[in-house]
């Protein structure tokens, strides 16, 4: 669940209703109300009184924050992976940039909903790439 509230699955103020969820995960109501409730100890959901569980929002801070570590660990893992790099490895970032520029814009804002989802799906794979 916890995936689903921070992955692709779920967007911000996404309402979690428990009985769909049930027999995605367990067959009784006692497991989901502890995972909500483990989830909203967590910050992944917030629990409103009489209206459910709801996927909680990123501030402007969290967003900052998740950015300064990015820009911290990212300069170390790259040099980590080139320090390791192989034929192989070499041929998989690049193959996987040449894709990304391939499908991309210069100006994202031009693309559609659907353009953009795959540029950024070649946008992950190419940071994965470079990170392997």
């Amino acid at each position: 669940m916890a995936a689903a509230c921070a992955g692709a699955t779920a967007t911000l103020s996404w309402r979690v209703v428990q009985s769909p969820r049930r027999g995605e995960f367990s067959p009784r109501d006692d497991p989901v109300r502890e995972a909500f409730a483990r989830l909203a100890g967590e910050g992944f959901v917030v629990a409103l009184p009489q209206r459910g569980v709801r996927v909680s929002e990123i501030s402007p801070a969290d967003v900052r924050d998740l950015y300064e570590v990015r820009l911290l660990l990212e300069p170390v893992a790259i040099r980590r992976s080139v320090e390791r790099s192989t034929e192989q490895w070499v041929d998989l970032v690049e193959t996987s940039f040449a894709d990304m520029v391939e499908a991309g814009s210069s100006d994202l804002s031009t693309l559609s909903p659907a353009e953009y989802t795959v540029h950024e799906e070649l946008h992950v794979a190419f940071h994965r790439a470079t990170m392997s």
